[in-house]
């Protein structure tokens, strides 16, 4: 039983990695079969709920968009502690999807603190940032030709910072030019890159075709869901109202009589989006980035995440 003192994080994490350690025996034993597979995913699912309640649940609102970053931080944890040397060896394309994706769930942990304040108005431009995240990821992992022009643009992007603080960041590759010797190189650099993306989403043009104008976050969004309308249609208004947060562009909705229509308005995005959408993501993630090497842990946290989050699976 979890003392009230202990932060559920670190229970969170001892109770993951004990549960992967247990499934994968219980998958390898003669006597196993579904439901005493279901009966051991049940009993570290209730323990994480319990534990939970007795410690961070009972001292903070919004119980749920606590306790669902936690969960989820943990397992991606578990990914960093065990197979540490194959993440820090992943080429730097496909390092750069699971830096993204842990940002989005630091994200995720940093709104569930702001709602304890009622700064809902704060929350729902962080959301903006983590489905803009999530939306790319998910575009990237669908096609993944265009992962080197995102990782160039970025880098493009963070040299700029760094001239901002007075630093110079030179960005510049070497590529090798097919011929008989196979000797021949030339280099590539910022202003070379700068101007073959030229603005931001430019870097998703292999993919997607425009008769006129630059390609923009909505034509990623489209590209992401165009065999689910739903879900587009579903965000499409709230991603409009979240932009005027960020813009400034309606005062209206920081006066104070508006703070519980902003409090819907967040937890629609969760429970309409967002919480499927970064489990979609960690089990598209994980299975993508090592080609299948750690199916069975992506197997076993989708059966815990299927009794802890039910609502996302449609149960």
């Amino acid at each position: 039983m979890a003392k009230k003192t202990e932060n559920f994080h670190n229970i969170c994490k001892n109770i993951i990695f004990n549960f992967v350690s247990e499934y994968a025996k219980e998958k390898q034993s003669v006597k196993n079969n579904a439901e005493r597979t279901d009966d051991l995913a049940n009993k570290y699912a209730n323990k994480l709920k319990r534990d939970f309640d007795e410690t961070d649940g009972k001292s903070h609102r919004y119980a749920e968009i606590i306790f669902f970053p936690i969960v989820l931080m943990s397992c991606y944890e578990y990914f960093e502690k065990y197979f540490d040397e194959k993440m820090l060896n992943t080429n730097d394309e496909s390092s750069i999807l699971l830096l993204k994706y842990k940002n989005a769930l630091h994200s995720l942990r940093t709104i569930s603190c702001i709602m304890q304040s009622n700064d809902f108005h704060s929350c729902l431009i962080l959301f903006r940032a983590i489905y803009e995240n999530l939306v790319i990821i998910k575009f990237l992992l669908k096609n993944s030709d265009c992962i080197g022009d995102f990782d160039e643009y970025s880098m493009i992007k963070l040299s700029k910072l760094y001239n901002i603080d007075g630093k110079k960041l030179s960005i510049m590759k070497t590529v090798k030019i097919n011929s008989d010797t196979d000797k021949e190189t030339y280099r590539i650099t910022n202003l070379d890159i700068e101007n073959e993306l030229k603005k931001y989403y430019n870097w998703a043009k292999k993919k997607i075709r425009k008769d006129r104008g630059d390609i923009n976050f909505h034509d990623i969004d489209n590209a992401v869901f165009e065999n689910e309308k739903g879900i587009k249609e579903m965000m499409e208004k709230k991603y409009a109202l979240i932009s005027d947060l960020i813009h400034a562009n309606t005062s209206i909705l920081v006066h104070p009589d508006k703070e519980e229509d902003l409090f819907r308005v967040l937890i629609d995005c969760f429970y309409q989006m967002g919480f499927a959408l970064m489990v979609d993501v960690f089990i598209m993630l994980f299975k993508y980035i090592y080609k299948g090497q750690f199916s069975s842990e992506v197997d076993t946290f989708n059966h815990l995440f299927f009794i802890l989050f039910p609502d996302i699976y449609g149960k």
